[in-house]
């Protein structure tokens, strides 16, 4: 799902730096993202877990890219 893909890849960056209550609402928005398009009957299960693997990946590579154009050294713990 490009869907899902999208929202979590817009919440993960820029919650990163963010306390932990800011970064539960960006991923609660995520999260409820891929539940809206399982409900009208878009996506499978599968198919919103697929997107929320690739989001993952390119959100955390957009934090390493934003990082590096920064010049803050990658910080690669959780």
């Amino acid at each position: 799902s490009g869907h899902a893909a999208a929202s979590l890849t817009l919440a993960l960056p820029p919650t990163r730096r963010r306390p932990p209550a800011a970064r539960a609402g960006a991923l609660l928005l995520a999260g409820a993202t891929g539940w809206a398009r399982m409900y009208v009957g878009a996506h499978l299960p599968l198919d919103i877990v697929g997107g929320y693997a690739v989001g993952c990946l390119s959100g955390e590579a957009a934090r390493l890219l934003g990082d590096a154009a920064f010049g803050r050294p990658p910080n690669l713990t959780p």
